[in-house]
């Protein structure tokens, strides 16, 4: 089931998964004929289907190890085959329709809410370093309390910008970022 709402939450964001969504879905109907949630989801249609799994999907996640897994393999693949600036855009609104039962605030959901404010200072290297660095993430060996990792200029240092762990920081941090270019 994981996988599924894996690729239900890529579809919910704009990304064309849907062959996944319905290969995944038509396999677990197959092994599991009884199950009226399956049997439901296979009559509904594309676009139904896929707001009713985003909705009923905390109910039902039974491995978050599983569905971090299988998110991150997915989004690995569509890095690779998509411009990155719609790939920051995207992993932002990911990270805010996340289910409940995963911690967005740690590791490696947290890189999708601040790895694209990288692009708005120009280093889209250190932007795919972190993207690179979440998908390699080891759910078996998580590390102990990681706090999210941006490495500053010498320049933002010394205006005053440290490394954020939180989104209220980041924001903060860039409005002042963006005031100092603007005068």
């Amino acid at each position: 089931m994981e996988e599924l709402f894996v690729y239900a939450l890529l579809c919910g964001v704009g990304f064309d998964e849907y062959e996944k969504y319905e290969e995944t879905l038509d396999f677990l109907f197959e092994n599991n004929p009884d199950d009226e949630m399956l049997l439901d989801l296979e009559y509904r249609d594309r676009k139904d289907a896929i707001i009713h799994v985003n909705s009923i999907m905390n109910d039902y996640i039974g491995d978050c190890i599983l569905f971090g897994k299988c998110l991150m393999k997915e989004l690995k693949d569509i890095y690779t085959r998509t411009e990155i600036t719609e790939f920051g855009r995207k992993m932002y609104e990911l990270w805010g329709v996340l289910p409940d039962v995963i911690d967005v605030e740690k590791e490696p959901y947290y890189t999708l809410s601040y790895a694209d404010d990288c692009l708005s200072f120009g280093d889209e290297k250190q932007c795919r370093e972190l993207y690179e660095k979440m998908f390699d993430y080891n759910f078996d060996d998580p590390p102990k309390d990681e706090e999210p990792q941006i490495n500053f200029s010498y320049e933002q240092n010394k205006a005053g910008v440290s490394a954020p762990s939180d989104r209220k920081r980041i924001f903060k941090i860039f409005q002042r970022l963006y005031n100092k270019l603007m005068s």
